[in-house]
């Protein structure tokens, strides 16, 4: 047996008993495509960590491993885990987001691409200047900002679609100008050659570049690595599809995906949850495996979140099962209106921590867009009880310079939550792979969640119920979908506001209990 075909044969370490039967399946499968189906809270990092370990322990060579994750934080500390396991230092190990992997491709094979070796990473500011000095020689009045500019720009680079298709499928307001956004991003390419410097979507677009225009070095490109493995799946755009699956096929075909498609709540940014569902067209010869010991949270949540994603036609199906006992059903509470709604969560959040000894930091509101949160602020600032709010954005398209930076958002570390006791106010977005004993889900009405601009598709709502199911699965103890029965518009008239389809649909049986709290109670009515 030759060496690269030894090192690539899988054998796997002694058992270990901190796996279970499922994560252990994960470590030991053998080498070639694989897709793991990781739900929420069940162990995925570990069995990833693991698996990275076997592949070293059987005789791999850790500088042809590729990991790709979604921050670098996340890989480093995936690393640093697998270390403690091998008891060896693996920095030559390619590890980092697919930005930070593509700017080591490119400081070696940069010029293939018709990129110098010495290029600069142009950070957000230096690129909206390149584009501000385009738009002013191109723009006409009422056409896109800087900002769309780039969005349209980085848009077409992750769906792998030409900026005219890009204009006319996701920015339609402005097919009548696709002329002069043509005009302006042609500009703003030429600018960025002026000043050697390329973009983050430039560095994406250049290892593409190699691996498609020249037969023979995307075969010596792909052939340096042995293995790749790719974490948080269901978050990948399709040109980071395409350029894993080219170095994956033309390499040794050892390929393992970890990742939910019930967790994929990313389109907005590029991310496809078509690119995890079509894995095994791909790759007939896949390995499925599945991930369902849920060790976060009670069986009543879990009941729920299983029963959110039977709305959906296009999933992987699986059922998440707890490992914990007891614990009380999901609460459904129905108030007059966002200022009930936000006099409630506050009453509700007092109750938990000066009855129940439950610290504010263990506590969340999430909610779908930020305006959600106003008269939840506002109340809290009145009562004097002290939170925090997660409101970064997310840095999708822009890692710091020197491309070492995160393709999505990093959340909030486990910035900070510790820190003081502050209850957790945080879009849904953001609280992604977090968690809390309590979780109070605002503004569960038609209209609101999911809102009417979303729901423009099949696909667009189904990601929204997507979004639902995460919010859900951060809760560990108690989760709390809270829905105003009416609002006031700009005009002073108050509309009737109606429940939430995400929570209609899961009847009859609805694994959850209903609260109704009246305008003049203040002690929610509980049937």
């Amino acid at each position: 047996m030759s060496e690269d075909r030894r090192a690539a044969s899988g054998d796997v370490p002694r058992d270990d008993p901190s796996l279970d039967p499922q994560q252990d399946a994960v470590v030991r499968a053998p080498v070639g495509p694989l897709l793991v189906v990781a739900g929420a809270g069940t162990g995925k990092t570990r069995a990833l960590v693991h698996r990275v370990a076997a592949l070293v322990e059987g005789g791999a060579d850790p500088g042809r491993i590729m990991l790709c994750t979604f921050t670098n934080r996340a890989a480093q500390d995936m690393l640093s885990r697998v270390e403690a396991l091998i008891h060896m230092p693996i920095d030559e190990l390619w590890a980092g987001t697919f930005h930070h992997i593509a700017n080591r491709v490119m400081r070696t094979y940069g010029p293939r691409a018709g990129i110098p070796l010495d290029y600069e990473i142009l950070d957000r500011e230096q690129a909206t200047a390149l584009m501000t000095g385009c738009l002013a020689r191109e723009r006409r009045k009422g056409g896109p900002s800087t900002s769309v500019l780039l969005s349209i720009l980085s848009r077409a680079v992750s769906l792998r679609l030409s900026i005219e298709e890009t204009v006319l499928h996701t920015f339609s307001r402005f097919s009548d100008r696709t002329e002069e956004i043509v005009a302006a991003l042609a500009c703003y390419q030429h600018a960025k050659g002026r000043v050697r410097g390329v973009d983050y979507d430039d560095l994406l677009l250049g290892w593409h570049a190699l691996m498609t225009r020249d037969a023979s070095l995307a075969d010596e490109i792909a052939q340096s690595f042995l293995h790749v493995l790719v974490d948080e799946y269901q978050d990948v755009s399709p040109i980071q599809a395409e350029l894993v699956d080219l170095v994956a096929t033309r390499g040794h075909g050892s390929i393992t995906v970890v990742g939910d498609d019930a967790q994929s709540i990313y389109g907005f940014r590029g991310a496809s949850v078509d690119v995890m569902l079509d894995f095994p067209k791909r790759y007939p010869d896949a390995e499925v495996l599945r991930l369902e010991t849920n060790y976060r949270s009670t069986p009543q949540i879990l009941a729920l979140a299983n029963r959110s994603m039977e709305g959906n036609q296009r999933r992987i199906p699986k059922t998440l099962s707890a490992v914990r006992d007891g614990g009380r059903s999901p609460v459904v509470v129905r108030l007059d209106d966002p200022s009930a709604q936000a006099r409630f969560v506050c009453q509700r959040v007092m109750e938990l921590h000066r009855t129940g000894g439950l610290a504010l930091r263990d506590m969340a509101v999430l909610y779908r867009f930020r305006a959600h949160k106003q008269e939840l602020e506002m109340e809290l600032e009145r009562r004097g009880l002290p939170f925090m709010i997660v409101e970064r954005l997310p840095g999708g398209f822009e890692p710091p310079v020197g491309g070492i930076g995160t393709d999505a958002p990093d959340g909030m570390s486990r910035p900070a939550q510790g820190a003081q006791s502050r209850l957790v106010l945080s879009t849904i977005h953001q609280a992604k792979g977090l968690e809390w004993k309590v979780v109070f889900i605002l503004w569960l009405s038609e209209g609101a969640f999911p809102s009417v601009p979303t729901l423009t598709s099949v696909q667009s709502e189904e990601e929204e119920r997507r979004v639902f199911h995460v919010a859900v699965t951060r809760a560990k103890d108690e989760v709390y979908l809270c829905y105003p029965s009416t609002s006031v518009l700009a005009s002073g008239e108050r509309r009737s506001l109606r429940i939430s389809r995400f929570l209609t649909e899961l009847q009859p049986g609805a694994p959850y209990e209903t609260w109704q709290v009246l305008p003049t109670d203040s002690v929610p009515d509980r049937r």
